[in-house]
């Protein structure tokens, strides 16, 4: 399906369910993706039929549900909404991301009411809607070759997990979308810039074809195929005038 089909489908949705909020107090949808959290906010902010919040469980979800509450709506609690599972496996077992998922839609289970998945030691955690809590716990009993326990957790009980960024400092000569991604993954700028224009980055999840945007300490970048990056701060100049970058590049 073309992107910005799908993006329509997924705002007219958003509207539907602001619509019924204000209606009838509160009203959520499945997970988001970063991308659609992105325009979502671009698209209400200005929308005053009801409160949108976001909401995945643990501060730094990627994946989020959004939340419409009508004007007159009290406080909600996220467990309402939202279920964390504890996977426990035997040590030594190897249960990574791709598996955990992968068990999961083979049994049916559609990747929109599944949120971020903590994985990569013992033990994995999962966050799910509440609505589908009791179906996992009853399906979900083996991942991979290994077997496996599904225990409800309190989403305030499920540890962060940092990110994994490896730092990066770099001279641009300015804070031109092309000349840092050019910097970012050693590109000629002319070559970020075509990639720009060719629709292959994104900044802060939404695509972005303008290579003389300007950006600021705290912008996402993607590159498609190449990975990401996260301008972590802005320094001063270098006695040619170019600019100290800091980078945070993605694991």
């Amino acid at each position: 399906m073309n992107i910005d089909r799908q993006m329509g489908i997924v705002l007219k949705h958003l509207e539907d369910l602001g619509s019924r909020a204000a209606k009838t107090g509160m009203s959520h949808s499945a997970f988001l993706t970063p991308a659609e959290q992105a325009l979502a906010k671009q698209h209400f902010a200005r929308y005053r039929e009801a409160a949108l919040v976001f909401e995945g469980g643990i501060s730094n979800a990627q994946r989020q549900v959004a939340v419409f509450l009508a004007n007159d709506w009290g406080k909600y609690e996220a467990g309402e909404i939202l279920q964390g599972f504890r996977i426990d496996y035997r040590d030594g077992e190897a249960i990574g991301h791709r598996d955990i998922l992968g068990t999961m839609m083979a049994q049916g289970i559609e990747r929109e009411v599944l949120g971020d998945i903590l994985a990569g030691e013992s033990p994995a955690y999962v966050i799910c809607l509440a609505s589908m809590a009791a179906y996992l716990q009853d399906n979900i009993t083996k991942i991979g070759g290994a077997g496996v326990s599904l225990t409800p957790v309190k989403l305030a009980d499920i540890p962060l997990r940092e990110e994994k960024l490896k730092s990066k400092t770099v001279t641009a000569p300015s804070l031109r979308l092309d000349a840092l991604i050019g910097e970012g993954f050693n590109l000629s700028r002319s070559e970020a810039a075509r990639l720009i224009q060719s629709g292959l980055v994104a900044l802060n999840h939404l695509p972005c074809e303008k290579p003389d945007q300007k950006l600021a300490a705290g912008d996402l970048l993607s590159l498609r195929g190449k990975g990401r990056l996260k301008i972590l701060e802005v320094g001063g100049q270098s006695k040619k005038g170019r600019l100290f970058v800091e980078l945070g590049i993605y694991q």
